[in-house]
């Protein structure tokens, strides 16, 4: 089945690499209403072993220990988390582990994910309403600040 994604992220480069990222993700089939919920799925990298003066960074790192506990990956269902042991990830991995989480999720046996817009997920989750009203309001700012 078909998947609608898109990153709200700019990533300069596929090959550059994080610990996390969001991803909204949406069947791809014909709507007869426009009140529609998209998955908004965050995936977090266990990252590498931090510096043990950087609090946040060992936060992030003893949260995904907790939640992988031994695992490679663990999906928090009920907020759309995904966990995975590995150090860091590229574009091609996010989306292998948004795929991922489809299969895993939904049963899909072969999820293909194509790209969308932002105007494909306007109002569809809560960080979509959340981006729409900054975008918004820096449009309207900004065109406050140039006339």
């Amino acid at each position: 089945m078909n998947w609608l994604y898109f990153i709200p992220h700019v990533w300069d480069s596929p090959d550059d690499r994080t610990i996390w990222e969001d991803v909204y993700i949406l069947p791809l089939i014909p709507r007869s209403s426009d009140d529609i919920s998209s998955i908004w799925l965050t995936v977090y990298a266990q990252g590498p072993r931090p510096d043990s003066r950087d609090r946040l960074e060992l936060e992030h790192y003893a949260r995904c220990r907790r939640k992988l506990h031994g695992r490679d990956y663990m999906i928090d269902r009920p907020i759309c988390n995904m966990y995975v042991r590995t150090l860091d990830f590229n574009l091609a991995d996010l989306l292998f582990y948004a795929e991922f989480f489809i299969f895993d999720s939904f049963g899909d046996p072969d999820p293909r994910l194509v790209p969308g817009r932002r105007e494909n997920f306007a109002g569809t989750n809560a960080h979509a309403r959340i981006v729409a009203a900054i975008v918004g309001k820096v449009s309207t700012e900004g065109e406050n600040y140039r006339n």
